[in-house]
């Protein structure tokens, strides 16, 4: 054999080799098909801390919930906000007859916060107590409902509105059953409604949700998005229009 033909046989055979591994990595490439696309299990965002709060009582809920309201507050005061208490509408009343209308205003969207670090709304790690679980499971369609075996993945969701005072308004929080969480409460934890902020002649209603996302199964998890307390239906009893803000406008006659 000589020389020249052991060359092109080893070049055909190196060839062939090349060819053979472009095919193969071509076909390893393809690793998810319409079936397997489907969303129904998903991994989560950046959720690496290995601590799971235990979830035993609303008061327990109302603990991490606090510390985002609490970053929520200071950021807003540090930037000239000031927090509105429930009596607005005296202001004047002595000196001017005021005339007073309601508003209301429906939020169907997560508010994004501007203001506070991203890291006040980032994913935790949740079991929660039986108590818990059945006041959860009694409002959720069945296969949303959730075990006090599982750890799931939640986090906490701003929802608000705002209003521009016109010159010699003023604005007054009102009862909103069908507003998410109040942020700070004397009584209870369930408690619906808002908190209300001034600057300049800008209002603002914040109110929270507590979104439980995923359930951890191994690596994978499974969507959820279980929202508490849920979105309100609407007035007339038809699909759903958000979370309820009802405020107070006066204005001096």
């Amino acid at each position: 054999m000589s020389n020249k033909f052991f060359y092109k046989m080893m070049l055909f055979a190196s060839s062939f080799i090349l060819l053979l591994t472009a095919c193969e990595n071509e076909d390893s490439s393809i690793t998810v098909n319409e079936e397997s696309s489907n969303m129904e299990y998903i991994i989560p965002e950046e959720n690496n801390d290995s601590t799971v709060l235990l979830i035993s009582s609303f008061g327990d809920l109302q603990k991490t919930l606090t510390q985002v309201v609490d970053e929520r507050e200071h950021s807003l005061l540090q930037r000239g906000w000031i927090k509105v208490e429930d009596e607005p509408l005296t202001r004047g009343v002595q000196r001017a007859k005021r005339q007073i209308r309601t508003d209301t205003v429906y939020v169907s969207q997560e508010t994004g916060d501007d203001y506070s670090d991203p890291s006040v709304y980032a994913n935790f790690n949740a079991k929660f107590s039986k108590s818990m679980v059945d006041s959860i499971n009694k409002v959720v369609a069945p296969e949303y409902r959730i075990s006090t075996r599982k750890t799931y993945i939640c986090r906490w969701r701003l929802f608000g509105t705002y209003y521009n005072a016109k010159t010699g308004e003023q604005v007054a929080s009102r009862p909103s059953p069908l507003c998410a969480l109040v942020p700070a409460t004397k009584s209870s934890y369930k408690e619906r409604g808002y908190s209300l902020y001034l600057n300049g002649n800008q209002y603002q209603m914040d109110s929270y949700q507590l979104r439980i996302q995923w359930e951890k199964v191994s690596h994978w998890t499974t969507t959820l998005d279980i929202d508490w307390p849920f979105f309100p239906k609407s007035p007339s009893g038809i699909g759903h229009t958000g979370y309820q803000f009802i405020y107070a406008v006066s204005k001096r006659i």
